[in-house]
């Protein structure tokens, strides 16, 4: 979980849903954060958003800057610092957002 799952991958223009809840108790508030890349949340482009001890949200992407990106989430101690990489290629038809091993 704390970075060890395959590269996202989506293509630059094709809208990508996020699903976000955070667990824990009180003290446990999460930013989860995008590097190089906006998400749609609440009609607004943002690259942070804030979660409640058990909240969830749902927020989009549409890639507009291809690379490879960091998806990172700030925890209570670095050793439970989430981090995982996303991969936005240029826009291709006939293709769907994967995991990539």
């Amino acid at each position: 979980m704390y970075g060890g799952m395959p590269v996202i991958r989506m293509k630059k223009g094709e809208r990508v849903r996020w699903y976000l809840l955070a667990l824990g108790n009180t003290p446990n508030f999460h930013t989860p954060h995008w590097h190089g890349n906006g998400v749609l949340f609440d009609g607004h482009r943002v690259d942070t958003v804030a979660l409640s001890p058990a909240q969830s949200i749902t927020v989009d992407m549409i890639p507009d800057n291809p690379g490879i990106w960091l998806f990172s989430l700030p925890c209570d101690s670095p050793q439970n610092h989430l981090r995982r990489n996303f991969k936005s290629n240029r826009a291709n038809k006939h293709t769907t957002a994967r995991a990539e091993s």
